[in-house]
């Protein structure tokens, strides 16, 4: 009768403890770096509504990112983008934070 009651209390303790757990959640993006990034290139708009591109002039490499329509007033202009590098999923994304005009064209810049 002992072991009964035993495993039986075991049991409600075990599934008393299983309903506290709290569900598993995605994984918040994650900052790579506590610091700012700039990036300094051409500002156009990507294939996909709502995201735009920045074709870094030092590297070559084309940062897509998700932003709001005003950034349409920058489009095909040289800009100064400050954001931070984030990681979700293995993914690297860029979220820009703020934006300064470097020149109104991307003279001589292959924006493709």
């Amino acid at each position: 009768m002992k072991t009964v009651l035993a495993l039986t209390f075991s049991l409600f303790l075990g599934a008393a403890a299983y309903g506290q757990n709290p569900p598993p959640q995605t994984p918040p993006a994650q900052e790579q770096d506590q610091q700012a990034v700039t990036v300094t290139g051409c500002l156009t708009k990507a294939p996909t509504a709502g995201d735009y591109v920045i074709k870094d002039s030092k590297t070559g490499e084309k940062l897509i990112f998700a932003g709001p329509d005003r950034l349409d007033q920058y489009l095909n202009h040289t800009v100064q983008l400050t954001g931070k590098m984030l990681t979700q999923s293995g993914e690297k994304a860029f979220q820009p934070q703020s934006i300064r005009t470097v020149s109104a064209s991307c003279e001589g810049a292959d924006n493709r």
